[in-house]
Order: structure tokens, then sequence, then C-alpha cells
């Protein structure tokens, strides 16, 4: 077994001096210690108004970064969405018209079935839709042609109603948000 050594301390007996009768800090010290505080504060004051002005920055530069980027990928997208715009959509609409001019000749037949009705489009459907006609519906239309109507328009009178089928229309109107988009991403490249 070993001896637990015996050591002397040295630190002042606390129990024997009254904690009123303890010596204060000196003045010294508290100017010091004032002094070391005000530094201090100042030291953080300005630390975060730095740190506050490199987050406000940094802010800054992902939101240019992020306008720089749309702006980078809609001029990459433009050329795609102008083949869009001038090889497939006019299609897509040629095609979409005779499936919606049978539909509203469908939805005239059922509504008045007794009176004739009369389709008029512009010449340059009459091809595509004479081909359909006499198959789509079980009544007979006159199909008219007209110049004064636009393409991918048609006109249907049953009795007294009159219905215009517009689908150019709404190619005119996907081309025109397309192109607003392009116009608004060239405003913020050029002015940030």
């Amino acid at each position: 077994m070993g001896r637990t050594p015996i050591l002397e301390s040295f630190d002042p007996n606390l129990s024997d001096t009254d904690p009123k009768d303890a010596p204060g800090p000196s003045d010294e010290w508290c100017l010091g210690y004032s002094a070391g505080l005000a530094e201090g504060h100042a030291t953080a004051v300005t630390s975060h108004n730095n740190l506050t002005a490199e987050i406000v920055q940094s802010f800054a530069d992902m939101g240019f970064g992020f306008s720089e980027a749309r702006a980078q990928i809609l001029q990459g997208l433009k050329p795609l969405f102008g083949a869009l715009l001038h090889r497939v959509l006019p299609g897509l609409a040629q095609a979409a018209f005779t499936a919606q001019v049978v539909d509203l000749l469908h939805e005239a037949a059922l509504k008045d079935s007794l009176g004739p009705m009369e389709l008029a489009v512009n010449p340059f459907n009459i091809k595509g839709l004479s081909d359909i006609l006499p198959y789509a519906v079980g009544m007979p239309v006159v199909l008219i042609g007209s110049p004064a109507i636009a393409q991918n328009q048609a006109v249907l009178r049953a009795g007294r109603n009159e219905t215009v089928l517009d689908v150019g229309a709404v190619l005119d109107g996907v081309q025109s948000a397309l192109e607003a988009i392009f116009e608004t991403s060239d405003e913020r490249s050029n002015y940030g």
C-alpha cells in the first residue's frame, strides 16, 4: 500500500477573513477594466458592421449572378422558342383547327339539327376540311371559302346562331407571351 503524500497548502486561509474586510479592486484596476470593456465593445461593433456589410455584398453578388444566369439561359433558349413558334406551332395550329371545327360542328348539330349549317373558312383551309366534313358530321354542311376570314379561323352559322373559332389568335397569344419573356430578359440584362 502506498502512502498518500502530504502536501503543504500555500493558499491563504479564506475562512479566517471576513468578506466585508476584503479589499475591493483598486482604482487602477477599475480604470483598466473600463478601458478594456470599452475597447472590446468597440471591436465587437466594428466586427458586426463588417460582417453585416459582407453579408449584404454576398446577397447582392448572388442576385447579380442569378440575373446573369437567367439572361444566359433565356438567350440560349431563344433559338429553340423561335423554331417552335415558326415551324412547329403553325403545323399544330392547323391540325388543332380541323379537330376544333369538327367538335364545333358536332356541338351545333346537337343543339339545332333542323336547320342548315354553313361553315365559312379561309380558302387555304377548304381542302383539309372538305376531305373530313362528309365523314365527321352526320348532316350536310355547306363549306364556304371567304378570303375575308383569316387562316385558321372559322365562322359557323346554324339557324340564327353564329360562332367564331380563331385558332390563329391563340397562336398569336403564345407568340406574344414568349416574346415578352425575351424582351423582359433583354431589359434586365442591359440595365441590371
